[in-house]
């Protein structure tokens, strides 16, 4: 059994030896990484040098600007007369602002179409729907600015006399 022990204790030693000269290169082991370079230096310049010293400098070509053409707003005239609205049919630019004018011996209470909702117009906020809406009757000579952001067509009405009607077309 001694025997027995002895020669695998003998050939573990050989075997490891093996291993550890063939894991050997020139000194080195192969399980080792070789280190890495070291890492190359450009010169740095203390003033940087401008490109178009480098490559020749193109010929300066203007840039062009565009021209916006912005239209002033404008605000249009309404009558509310006695005998309905003048004219009945007014078309002004989105961002424009209608004036209705009280010219009548009675109240007139401009607001969007639909009698008695006033919802076709569609920016909200104004009494009972729409914010095309006067909220009240204007007396002769009171007026009412409303400017109209969406485009479209809205029909419009006198509230205290539906059947008083008019459009403003907005482009």
């Amino acid at each position: 059994m001694n025997k027995t022990l002895l020669f695998i204790i003998i050939l573990v030693v050989v075997f490891g030896g093996v291993v550890w000269f063939l894991g050997k290169r020139g000194g080195e082991e192969i399980s080792s990484p070789p280190p890495p370079p070291p890492p190359t230096q450009l010169p740095v310049s203390p003033t940087p040098t401008p490109i178009s010293s480098l490559v020749g400098s193109p010929a300066r070509t203007p840039t062009p600007t565009p021209t916006q053409i912005v239209a002033t707003p404008k605000t249009a005239a309404v009558n509310m007369t006695d005998s309905g609205f003048n004219p009945a049919e007014t078309t002004i630019n989105a961002g424009d602002t209608v004036r209705f004018v009280n010219q009548g011996n009675q109240a007139r209470w401009p607001a969007s179409a639909i009698h008695p909702t006033h919802d076709l117009y569609p920016e909200k906020g104004g009494c009972i729907s729409s914010s095309f809406d006067a909220c009240r009757g204007l007396a002769k000579g009171e007026s009412f600015l409303f400017t109209f952001n969406v485009k479209g067509s809205w029909p419009y009405h006198d509230h205290l006399a539906p059947s008083f009607k008019g459009i403003i077309i907005v482009q």
